[in-house]
């Protein structure tokens, strides 16, 4: 293959690039402070930030269960099932299939029905509108539901 001028020009500014990138050295620390830079604005949550809590009552036969300071969309057509399975409670809130523009943080009430007296550990989660597949658990509590026809 023959060389033109300009291959030749071009090998030597690739040459001249790699020897100047060599020859600045990185401090031995910057990679670990910017990963700790990263990691602390990716995961750490403000300490004013509200936090998706659960509060419980009971009224007469039924559990009244409270989602506190839930962010959502301002109007959504996704589908909530209350799934019980012994003790545990599981408020699953499906993906949006239609989403609005505007996001809103409010409370939520959600009444299981013929609750019987004993310990539930109630959850509310939530499937990402993107990933991944599985729900995500925003907040749970334990409900102590005691007998009120003893008393």
């Amino acid at each position: 293959m023959r060389h033109t001028p300009h291959m030749i020009e071009f090998v030597m500014l690739a040459k001249s690039i790699g020897a100047l990138a060599r020859s600045i050295s990185m401090p031995r620390h910057l990679p670990w402070t910017a990963a700790a830079l990263l990691a602390a604005t990716t995961f750490v949550r403000p300490a004013h930030a509200e936090r998706t809590s659960i509060s419980t009552s009971v009224e007469g036969p039924d559990l009244l269960v409270v989602v506190h300071d839930l962010t959502d969309y301002c109007s959504t057509n996704a589908r909530t099932d209350v799934l019980r399975q012994g003790d545990v409670i599981r408020i699953v809130r499906d993906r949006p299939t239609r989403v609005s523009r505007c996001v809103i943080t409010r409370d939520v009430t959600f009444v299981v029905h013929d609750i019987v007296p004993g310990t539930y550990m109630v959850s509310y989660e939530q499937l990402p509108f993107v990933a991944p597949a599985r729900p995500l658990r925003l907040a749970s509590t334990t409900a102590f539901v005691h007998d009120t026809r003893a008393e």
